[in-house]
């Protein structure tokens, strides 16, 4: 009887030793998870902020291409105003070219 109860006082500590070593499994996966959400989170928020600078300087780009693009075309029938004549015939020897190089 009294080996009876050692043995089991032994299989009760040997399961207790396995549940305490489970629970540092446990603890070490639960650390280890953390530990990548961490990163990922990092990693991500550092992406975001990447994104959003390429946005900004995207966005900053076609406002100067915009502004550009309305002063050139300003430019353009400032000159052809002042000039009918003369963009007349700039257009008209165009035609002519681009005519002539098509149906050579």
């Amino acid at each position: 009887m009294l080996q009876e109860e050692w043995q089991e006082l032994n299989l009760s500590k040997t399961i207790l030793e396995l549940s305490e070593g489970d629970i540092m499994k446990q603890q070490t996966v639960n650390d280890t998870t953390d530990n990548v959400a961490t990163a990922l989170h990092k990693s991500i928020d550092k992406i975001s902020d990447s994104v959003e600078s390429a946005g900004s300087v995207i966005r900053d780009n076609v406002k100067n291409m915009t502004e550009k693009q309305k002063v050139v075309f300003d430019q353009t029938r400032s000159l052809i105003e002042s000039n009918p004549f003369r963009s007349l015939a700039i257009a008209a020897v165009s035609g002519v070219l681009i005519g002539w190089l098509i149906n050579r």
